[in-house]
């Protein structure tokens, strides 16, 4: 009888841990997959630089232009995507950091990595999702 309870219990434990291993080994494929994608896959749309370029202008123009990312930009180039996004949304603008709609913010890092030279892909941005681990790098 004793054999017999055994294997219910490991019956058991083995159908509670088969969830969590599932999960486990799905949360490992899609670190993987995020780690493989590299901003030079062209991780923004052009519609999101287009879209960015208008708030850009409006907005951030007034105190950075194209030079200012020119000599910035290499201070990034060990960050992620979803660092640089957090970054502009927190402290940007400067007289009312926050105060665009998480969209927008995406839009205006699309046009500042269209000014860095990083190319536009098909896939639309998503700095708190599928690119949160992409590294930022070198345009070259």
């Amino acid at each position: 009888m004793a054999i017999k309870n055994d294997l219910t219990m490991n019956k058991t434990v083995y159908k509670a841990l088969l969830p969590i291993t599932l999960l486990g080994a799905f949360s490992l494929t899609m670190v993987s997959s995020a780690q493989d994608k590299s901003i030079k896959d062209g991780i923004y749309t052009a519609a999101q630089a287009e879209s960015g370029k208008e708030i850009y202008d409006r907005i951030c123009a007034g105190c950075h232009n194209q030079r200012f990312y020119e000599q910035a930009w290499p201070g990034w180039a060990t960050r992620t995507v979803e660092q640089f996004w957090f970054y502009i949304v927190s402290d940007m603008p400067q007289d009312n950091p926050g105060s665009l709609y998480d969209d927008e913010y995406t839009d205006v890092a699309a046009y500042i990595f269209s000014l860095m030279g990083y190319p536009a892909g098909d896939e639309p941005m998503d700095p708190t999702g599928a690119h949160v681990d992409v590294l930022i790098g070198s345009p070259e």
